[in-house]
């Protein structure tokens, strides 16, 4: 109703409508010059104040008008703010999904190895003795494999076969813990591949000489043993990006036998093969509005 009123008691006014947008600032300099400041120089200038109250009338109205055109414009940009605000804080969080992707998919670029170095054992009889090392990369289970040899023949080939239990938890700078929990050896087996009898001795132990297994057996006849003993390693180890733990003790082997025995020890080891990530962190805080 008052701006029905004011509209009404203003002579020849008109109120001209200035959409919001972005372009939009030439606009209200010009309506303000043209308007205000055009109305106020009338003022000034007059020489018959019986007019005033309709000049007066006339400068409120364009100074409603310019303020409704400010108001709506102010509206728009605060409504603008929002939307980016929300655009920020969108795109914010999808860094942050990548980045936590990325960080998920580290894990899977850590290898993980088991070797053993052996001394003893030779070719004094044709054939060389040996042990060799394997492992599944994914359920972390590995397998030793030692030779029997005599009189120029391979008499029979031995397993060793295991589990290392091991959690890697990837960093956002980059790094990958390693956490080594233990190791369990599940079963002992031994194929032979001539006839005969004789006695020999293959034992596994900790690395401070504690025997895990001790098994006595005939080279010449074959056989399988469930082991299933674990044990503790409690290793925790922080990897930077293209680095390696370099090798980790966690077990003797000792083969013996009346020539050539044999004596190793298994070697774990850990590569992180990811490259250092970026900082994903934000300097600034997006803060959207309510």
């Amino acid at each position: 109703m008052a701006n029905k009123k004011t509209s009404k008691n203003c002579v020849d006014c008109a109120c001209e409508k200035i959409e919001p947008g972005y372009d939009n600032c030439t606009a209200l300099m010009d309506a303000n010059d043209e308007h205000i400041l055009c109305a106020l120089n009338s003022i000034q200038t007059t020489e018959d104040y019986t007019t005033l109250p309709k000049k007066m009338a006339k400068v409120l109205y364009q100074f409603w008008c310019l303020f409704k055109n400010i108001i709506a414009q102010i509206c728009f940009l605060t409504s603008e703010l929002k939307r980016l605000c929300q655009t920020l804080a969108c795109l914010n969080k999808r860094i942050d999904d990548l980045q936590e992707s990325i960080i998920a998919a580290m894990i899977d670029n850590v290898t993980f190895g088991l070797a053993s170095r052996t001394s003893g054992g030779g070719s004094s009889t044709g054939w060389v003795t040996y042990m060799k090392s394997s492992v599944n990369q994914k359920d972390k289970t590995f397998k030793f494999v030692w030779n029997m040899v005599f009189s120029g023949a391979e008499v029979g080939v031995g397993e060793i076969n295991g589990k290392v239990d091991a959690d890697y938890t990837a960093n956002k700078d980059g790094t990958v813990t390693v956490n080594i929990k233990s190791y369990t050896i599940t079963t002992l087996s031994y194929q032979a591949k001539r006839a005969g009898s004789s006695s020999a001795n293959i034992s596994i132990s900790k690395i401070d000489g504690t025997k895990i297994v001790n098994q006595t057996y005939n080279p010449y006849s074959t056989w399988n043993q469930s082991v299933n003993k674990t044990v503790t390693v409690g290793k925790v180890v922080t990897l930077q990006p293209k680095t390696s733990t370099g090798d980790i003790a966690l077990f003797n082997i000792a083969d013996t036998w009346q020539l050539e025995p044999t004596y190793g020890t298994a070697y774990a080891k850990y590569d992180n093969n990811n490259d250092k990530i970026p900082d994903f962190t934000s300097p600034c805080p997006i803060d959207c509005p309510k």
